[in-house]
C-alpha cells in the first residue's frame, strides 16, 4: 500500500494500462488456439464424410447418375432443409427406384454429421469474429488510456507550473544589486581653501560640519588636519575620514571592502585623487545622510580601526574654532 501511495499518478495508469493489454492478448491467443483446433477439426470431418459418400454410392443394381456426381452442395442442401431423404432417380430399365433401407440410414447420419459440423463452422466463424471485435477493443482501451496519461501528464506539468510560480510569488524578493555611482570631481575640486568654504557655505552645512566633526573626534586618539584641499583624521598616522567642500560638502571613508560598503550603505566610490584613501564618499546636503555617515563611524569604522569612544567627549562649535584662525 504505501508502494502504491509513492508512486505518482502517470506510473500508476501505466501499470494499470500495462496489465489490461496483457490480459487482453491472452485472451486474443487463447481464442486464436481455440479456433484454430476447431477449424483443423471440421476439415477432418468434412474429408470423412468425403469417404463416406463414395463408400455409399449404389454399385450393384442402381447406378445413379446423381449419386456419381453428387457434390457437396447437396448435402448442404438437405442439411438446410432439415429432413434429410433418400432421393436417387434411375433409369427405369436397369433399377426399381429403390434405396436400401441401410444405405438410407447411412445418407441419413451423414446429413446429421454435417449439420453438426456446419454448427461448429458457425462457431468457429464467430469466435474468429468475436477474437477480431476483442482485439479491436483491446487497441481502443490501450488509445484511451494513453490519450488519459498525456491528459495526466499536461495537468501534471501544469500544476508544476502553478506552484512554482506561487513559490516565485511567496518567496522574498532580493533587491537588484545597484550601481555604484562615480563622483563627480567638480563638486569637490575647488579654488577657495577649505577652512573659507566651510565658512561661506549655508548654516544648515556648517551644523552638518559641526556634527560629523563632533562624532569622529569622540573616538579616543584621533587626530585632525586642515589643508587649503581639505580636512583629514587619522588614527596612529592611518586615515579613517576625510572632508572636502566644493560645489557641495564632501566626506570620504576608508574601507578594505569598498565595494560593499559602498553598496551596503548606496554610497559614491570616488575616483578623484583627493579621495583616494577614502574612496566611499557622500554629499551631506540632508539629515538623514548625516545618520548614515555617523552610523558608519559607530560600527563600520569602529570595527575596522578598533576604535574607542572617549569617556567624557564634549560638544565643539567647529566653525567658531575656524572662524578664529
Amino acid at each position: 500500500m504505501m508502494l502504491i501511495c509513492a508512486l505518482k499518478p502517470e506510473e500508476i495508469i501505466g501499470i494499470v494500462a500495462a496489465v489490461v493489454l496483457v490480459l487482453s492478448l491472452a485472451s486474443i491467443v487463447i481464442t486464436a488456439i481455440r479456433s484454430y483446433t476447431l477449424k483443423k477439426k471440421a476439415v477432418k470431418i468434412v474429408e470423412n464424410l468425403e469417404n463416406e459418400e463414395n463408400k455409399d454410392v449404389n454399385e450393384g443394381d442402381c447406378t445413379c447418375s446423381s449419386e456419381e456426381n453428387s457434390t457437396g452442395d447437396e448435402i448442404i442442401t438437405v442439411i438446410d432443409s432439415e429432413e434429410p431423404q433418400c432421393d436417387c432417380e434411375c433409369d427405369e430399365n436397369s433399377c426399381e427406384n429403390t434405396i436400401d433401407e441401410n444405405e438410407c440410414e447411412a445418407n441419413q447420419t451423414v446429413a446429421e454429421e454435417v449439420v453438426e459440423d456446419k454448427a461448429e463452422v458457425s462457431f468457429i466463424e464467430e469466435n474468429d469474429n468475436k477474437a477480431v471485435f476483442e482485439e479491436n477493443v483491446v487497441n481502443d482501451d490501450v488509445a484511451d488510456v494513453e490519450a488519459t496519461q498525456e491528459e495526466v501528464k499536461e495537468e501534471v506539468v501544469a500544476d508544476a507550473v502553478e506552484e512554482k510560480e506561487q513559490a516565485i510569488e511567496k518567496a522574498p524578493q532580493k533587491k537588484a544589486k545597484k550601481q555604484v555611482k562615480k563622483a563627480d570631481s567638480s563638486l569637490i575640486e575647488s579654488e577657495v581653501p577649505f577652512a573659507q568654504a566651510m565658512l561661506e557655505s549655508t548654516d544648515k552645512i556648517k551644523g552638518f560640519y559641526n556634527q560629523l566633526k563632533n562624532e569622529l573626534m569622540s573616538f579616543e586618539g584621533v587626530k585632525n588636519s586642515i589643508t587649503k584641499k581639505g580636512e583629514t583624521f587619522k588614527l596612529n598616522g592611518v586615515l579613517l575620514a576625510k572632508f572636502a567642500k566644493g560645489e557641495r560638502f564632501v566626506i570620504g571613508f576608508a574601507s578594505n571592502k569598498v565595494n560593499t560598503l559602498a553598496e551596503k550603505y548606496e554610497a559614491t566610490i570616488s575616483t578623484d585623487k583627493l579621495f583616494d584613501l577614502a574612496p566611499v564618499t557622500f554629499i551631506v546636503k540632508s539629515q538623514a545622510t548625516a545618520k548614515v555617515c555617523i552610523d558608519i563611524m559607530n560600527n563600520e569604522l569602529k570595527e575596522q580601526f578598533d576604535l574607542t569612544k572617549k569617556a567624557k567627549a564634549k560638544e565643539v562649535d567647529y566653525i567658531s574654532e575656524l572662524e578664529k584662525k
